[in-house]
């Protein structure tokens, strides 16, 4: 092999190697070669139940210095470990010579703490990082005023973190810093993070029961978070086991220990339900701005106006399934742990979760009345009629019981008609508005932010989701009646949050030119599209997996189409007759597509795969060119 052939080799490899190094958030070395241990901040004034914000900025730190940077950051669990072994605390005022410890320790050379200080309106947040070995500041966040939402969605440790990483001499790319300053609005995401921060706090303030239940939450809010999954699984081996410390010798005393934490766990979850039902109300009050005219008294000018109103809890109810499968996992990982002493029986305690107790007062059936009264209002702002609604409903939990699935039931909508009589002629302008002015009394905004009703107005209960004039059967959008061109299609009726658009639900409407489909949506049925020969955009959201056969065949006017990388499966006849479509990208997420699928489409060009796949190229038109981006 000839010297220059080496040379153009070596050269190739070289800057292969530099670029797989690069980062899209970073550029330079990204503060390689640098060790970071992150330490819990120190607590000011934060009561009990606010301590999990510790825990909540720690992990968001030790998070996005990860990701943002290529400095080396110590694990959490192996630093808690650490620091336990040697009694060391996890958080604190530390001194010059605590630095040089805690850097021994953890083989880190840079050491960050900080501190969170409650004030009389918000609180007050301070970070720092310091070299271990020469005690010298490298980089400090001054105190700053943040809420505690701020604190909760990771916002305001994020602005801290760019601020530290720019100290540190990390170069972030625009994408990074636009990144580090959007708000998170995965709010399965922030509930996973800020169970997991609950249960870290928990299981340090020694009640395990309640701790294993946050990382249970936390794991089904999001599970790809695995640092839920291992604390979890290092917990429920240790209740599991059957000890419970070193008095288990003493029979008397193991007993007591074992209803200590029976006990606790009742406790705990009577408080949790407690504090939840004070914040999160079952029931929304839809009511329809569809006002509709009655009965004309021609002696007394007046006339009957009325709306329909209706009581719905099952979006409520989605909502706390995850808490409840974590609670009846928690369960489930005690009473293991009281059978494996295998002196449950001896004790009197073997029926517990049961006859031995578990009696927990959020369980059972619930019953809730409302009275609301409901106004209506001319463009004068007049209120020319007040009418009172009596609705009731119902919801029931049943208590986690090992082995026995968990369902909520919940009372169906309880629909009324709401009549305004007498309503005079003479008061009626072009616009009327329906107001809900109070909630058992209370007003209804405040009753509202109080968790005890929430309201919602949509455009009719026949029609619940959209004015637009949307058709929706439980989770599906069934049929359009409205006149839009551009639409976008709601995310959720009275009843059911929108999964699926349903076979042709939008066929044939050829004035329709642009449709976004919200996130949550995992179908796309057959036809749902088909004959839109107006249609130029579409956006299709990352839950999307599965697009049905013919879902956009004759769209003749879609230029081009974005394929979410969540899709897993495209249909035959897909794209038929797509002929304005110039280009498609394929992600490596679908392994699926079927006959047909882009016949017809006369100005497709490039079809372009992610990765290199078994596909039949014969799905596409003879003269288009394959490529892959890999």
């Amino acid at each position: 092999m000839n010297t220059k052939l080496i040379t153009t080799i070596v050269a190739l490899l070289f800057v292969a190697s530099f670029s797989w190094a690069q980062s899209p958030y970073w550029t330079g070395d990204g503060g390689k070669g640098m060790r970071l241990a992150v330490l819990e901040p120190t607590g000011s004034g934060l009561p009990t139940q606010e301590q999990w914000v510790l825990s909540q900025v720690q992990g968001s730190i030790t998070a996005d210095f990860n990701r943002f940077s290529a400095i080396t950051i110590i694990d959490r669990q192996n630093l808690e470990k650490i620091l336990a072994e040697q009694t060391q605390s996890l958080s604190g005022n530390y001194s010059e010579q605590d630095y040089v410890r805690l850097g021994n320790l953890t083989s880190a050379r840079l050491i960050l703490t900080g501190t969170i200080r409650k004030t009389a309106n918000n609180y007050m947040l301070e970070l720092a990082v310091t070299d271990a070995e020469s005690g010298e500041r490298r980089a400090s966040y001054p105190p700053k005023a943040v809420s505690l939402i701020a604190l909760e969605n990771n916002s305001a440790a994020r602005e801290a973190t760019t601020d530290m990483l720019k100290q540190l001499g990390v170069n972030l790319t625009a994408a990074a810093l636009q990144e580090l300053k959007t708000i998170e609005n995965n709010t399965a995401k922030i509930q996973a993070e800020n169970a997991l921060s609950r249960g870290i706090t928990a299981q340090r303030q020694g009640t395990e029961v309640e701790a294993l239940s946050y990382f249970f939450q936390a794991a089904a809010f999001d599970p790809t978070l695995t640092e839920a999954t291992n604390r979890s699984s290092i917990l429920v081996a240790n209740i599991s086991s059957g000890n419970i410390g070193e008095d288990a010798r003493n029979e008397i005393q193991w007993r007591r220990n074992w209803i200590t934490r029976l006990t606790e766990t009742e406790q705990y979850f009577n408080n949790y339900f407690d504090n939840f039902f004070k914040t999160a109300s079952p029931y929304t009050l839809f009511y329809s701005t569809d006002i509709e005219q009655g009965a004309i008294n021609f002696q007394n000018e007046t006339v009957t106006l009325s709306i329909e109103a209706t009581l719905s809890a099952s979006e409520w109810a989605k909502s706390v399934e995850p808490v409840l499968r974590s609670m009846q996992s928690s369960i489930e990982a005690v009473q293991d742990g009281l059978m494996a002493t295998g002196r449950a029986a001896v004790w009197g305690l073997d029926k517990w979760p049961g006859q031995s107790g578990f009696n927990l007062k959020p369980f059972g059936k619930q019953n809730k009345n409302f009275t609301v009264i409901i106004e209506l209002v001319n463009s004068k702002k007049q209120v020319i009629g007040r009418q009172t609604l009596q609705t009731a409903g119902y919801y029931e939990i049943p208590a986690p019981m090992p082995g026995a699935k968990t369902n909520i039931s919940v009372s169906a909508g309880d629909r009324k008609t709401v009549s305004f009589a007498n309503v005079k002629v003479d008061d009626i302008t072009d616009n009327l508005t329906i107001r809900v002015a109070s909630v058992n009394g209370v007003n209804a905004e405040t009753a509202a932010k109080n968790g005890v009703l929430q309201i919602r107005a949509v455009a009719s209960l026949t029609d619940p989701a959209d004015p637009s004039g949307f058709m929706i059967q439980g989770s599906i959008v069934t049929g359009y009646r409205g006149k839009a061109k551009e639409i976008i299609i709601p995310d959720m009726s009275i009843y059911d949050r929108i999964t699926t658009i349903g076979n042709e639900a939008f066929s044939g409407l050829t004035s329709l030119t642009s449709v976004t489909i919200p996130n949550g949506v995992t179908t796309i049925g057959y036809g749902a599209f088909s004959g839109c020969s107006s249609l130029a955009s579409v956006i299709i959201p990352s839950s999307v997996t599965f697009i049905g056969n013919s879902a956009f065949s004759g769209c003749s006017s879609l230029a081009s189409i974005t394929i979410p990388s969540s899709v897993t499966s495209i249909g035959d006849s897909t794209f038929r007759g797509c002929s304005s479509l110039a280009s498609v990208i394929i992600p490596s997420s679908v392994t699926f597509i079927g006959d047909s699928a882009f016949s017809g489409c006369s100005s497709l060009k490039t079809v372009t795969f992610s990765r290199r796949t078994n596909i039949d190229k014969s799905t596409f038109p003879a003269n288009v060119q394959i490529t892959y981006s890999d």
